[in-house]
């Protein structure tokens, strides 16, 4: 029989802690059991299924004319970081990585910010998670991935809206289909079409290190927006270029040195900043070939979490500076939208997919109304925490959709 004791279990870490190898750490025999803690989800405090039950049935019939709608590109960057938030980074660097990134803070028609991520260096689908469905992972047992666990059933998201309402949507992750069950979650989630990397015609000009590039991940999505369909489009592409591990030979005509050598982690830290500044030239030629289009079209990216370069993982706390990604939302038009998102303050991933919609001029169904009321009162949240307050009620109500969502639903 396997035994271990309490002291001894409460020092292993739960499973998914280890940036997605999880069984290299605790065993397999012991991250299965750990596993079974996944399901613990607790019932807040005066729990009714049926207010949430209601929301969720009046946001499937909830509906808006789709005519003139934009198409929506949303992207989660793997790793997508500004490294300048560290004082110790920023006066260091030989050079900016990102100019176009920095440059869209000045720009009409674009929106720039940081949001709060759940996630530290993995565990990338709970950002698609919350950017998906609204749901925050704050209080649930850590480790828990929703994908893994909890998406058995059709589940309200962005993606479901727009398809109940008219939009072709698309899926879009060019990796394995079976990572973290994508290709079982992504049609419960209201994604008609899925592509993944058995789906892409590439060859080696396409990689970057071992993963397809932003440049050919993003060439996907401009051939989808070229067809002809008088649909308007949602496209949500989870990319891969920029997944550690950062240890790329100093010899690569990618390579740039934007600290110095002698600086600790230095060779990750360049890695990833020669990676980011691939990124930035790929969104600076995807924007630029989309802003020509008749089509309104509402482009939004953020990073799902901050990549773990050594320096960086003490940080972590609520409100920590390695929570903080970016995000960007750009229309190819100066729009209305945009200009009611100017003056928000430092958000949450979670919240990311409200502001998404509403950029793009398309009305809250209840279910994201509910979640915009809660923002009112709580306006970041992540699984670290919330920040201060007497924020007792809210959270209560927004643990209440959580726990209708991942267990009665």
């Amino acid at each position: 029989m396997f035994l271990i004791s309490f002291s001894n279990y409460r020092s292993f870490r739960y499973p998914y802690s280890y940036y997605d190898q999880p069984s290299q750490g605790n065993g397999f025999t012991l991250n299965f059991l750990m596993s079974m803690t996944g399901f613990n989800i607790q019932k807040p405090e005066g729990y009714d299924s049926r207010q949430y039950e209601q929301l969720v049935s009046d946001s499937y019939k909830y509906s808006f004319d789709p005519k003139d709608s934009p198409d929506i590109v949303v992207i989660m960057n793997e790793s997508f970081s500004d490294l300048s938030v560290y004082e110790g980074i920023s006066s260091s660097l030989s050079e900016d990585p990102i100019p176009y990134f920095h440059s869209l803070s000045s720009a009409d028609n674009a929106v720039t910010g940081f949001a709060y991520s759940s996630v530290f260096g993995g565990r990338t689908p709970n950002s698609e998670y919350e950017f998906l469905t609204g749901i925050t992972t704050y209080a649930l047992p850590d480790g828990l991935i929703p994908f893994s666990y909890s998406i058995n059933s059709d589940t309200f998201s962005v993606a479901s809206y727009l398809r109940n309402n008219g939009y072709e949507t698309y899926g879009i992750h060019p990796f394995m289909a079976s990572n973290w069950k994508r290709d079982k979650v992504y049609p419960l989630l209201g994604f008609k079409n899925s592509i993944f990397i058995d789906d892409i015609d590439y060859d080696q000009d396409d990689l970057i290190r071992s993963y397809i590039s932003d440049r050919k991940a993003y060439s996907i999505v401009e051939d989808i927006l070229s067809e002809d369909n008088s649909a308007p489009r949602f496209i949500f592409l989870v990319t891969m270029q920029n997944h550690g591990g950062y240890d790329m030979d100093p010899s690569s005509p990618l390579y740039t040195e934007y600290v110095d050598p002698g600086t600790e982690n230095a060779g990750e830290i360049n890695t990833f900043l020669s990676l980011m500044n691939q990124s930035d030239i790929a969104l600076e030629e995807f924007l630029g070939e989309l802003s020509s289009r008749d089509r309104e079209t509402i482009v939004v990216l953020f990073g799902d979490h901050q990549p773990n370069l050594g320096f960086n993982s003490s940080f972590t706390e609520f409100g920590g500076l390695s929570r903080k990604v970016p995000f960007m939302i750009w229309s190819n038009r100066d729009t209305d939208g945009l200009s009611s998102l100017r003056s928000a303050p430092e958000t949450s991933i979670n919240y990311l997919g409200i502001d998404t919609l509403t950029a793009a001029g398309i009305p809250l169904p209840p279910y994201f109304e509910f979640i915009s009321g809660i923002r009112k009162t709580v306006p970041c949240i992540n699984s670290a925490g919330y920040g201060q307050g007497d924020l007792d009620d809210a959270i209560n109500d927004y643990l209440g959709l959580q726990y209708y969502v991942l267990k009665d639903s």
